[in-house]
């Protein structure tokens, strides 16, 4: 049984063959940038500020 191959997949993987790796690895780092933006992140005033309540138990 030969398994089916979706034609987009194939030229995605094509398309990506054909572009220079400089540039792709340009492309993904501000990719994972823009995710890692979306993270909510406390500020570290309130972070120490949560260490210091948890050493006074």
């Amino acid at each position: 049984m030969i398994p089916e191959l979706n034609p987009v997949v194939l030229v995605a993987f094509i398309a990506g063959l054909l572009v220079d790796f400089d540039y792709a690895m340009t492309r993904l780092r501000g990719f994972g940038r823009l995710v890692f933006s979306k993270i909510p992140v406390e500020s570290e005033q309130a972070v120490d500020d949560e260490r210091e309540e948890a050493a006074d138990e």
